[in-house]
């Protein structure tokens, strides 16, 4: 029986293989490095303020465009909200901007992950572990290519 090969592909080339008992023990050398958690803590937290930055910056164009969306299809409810909002206290105005403000945040708190999961590259999350890997086995290859490291561990062919 024949050892287990991993063959190195970046960008979507084969630039390389090496013997997989080689390639588990970078990817363990790798996971024991503890600088690498600290890291992917912070390149989490990035991603995630970032994806709160864009959809609060966001925010206004959706609230405005709602609100014109609610004068094109229904202009008596767009003008009863207006006519509310001038006759309203300003507490009672303030109370209700709270209270949206709140559900929109658990909606986002809901949300987020889920974006993350369905539209990945809409976060822009990069793991320091798959960086420090990637760097690595090109380090070990010989391959200057930065890139998409995708590594695929099979058994040679047999000729």
């Amino acid at each position: 029986m024949t050892a287990s090969i991993a063959r190195v592909h970046v960008n979507g080339i084969e630039v390389g293989s090496l013997p997989a008992e080689t390639y588990n023990a970078i990817a363990n050398k790798v996971r024991k490095d503890r600088r690498l958690y600290l890291a992917w803590g912070f390149a989490a937290a990035a991603a995630l303020l970032n994806l709160l930055a864009r959809f609060y910056r966001s925010l206004p164009s959706v609230v405005v465009g709602l609100l014109l969306l609610c004068a094109a299809i229904s202009p008596e409810t767009f003008t009863g909200i207006v006519a509310e909002l001038k006759t309203a206290n300003p507490d009672a105005i303030t109370y209700a901007v709270r209270k949206l403000l709140g559900f929109i945040c658990i909606t986002f708190a809901v949300m987020a992950p889920m974006v993350a999961i369905l539209f990945p590259g809409f976060v822009r999350f990069q793991s320091p572990f798959d960086q420090a890997l990637s760097r690595e086995i090109r380090s070990l290859l010989e391959v200057p290519a930065e890139g998409l490291l995708k590594v695929v561990i099979g058994h040679p062919k047999s000729e």
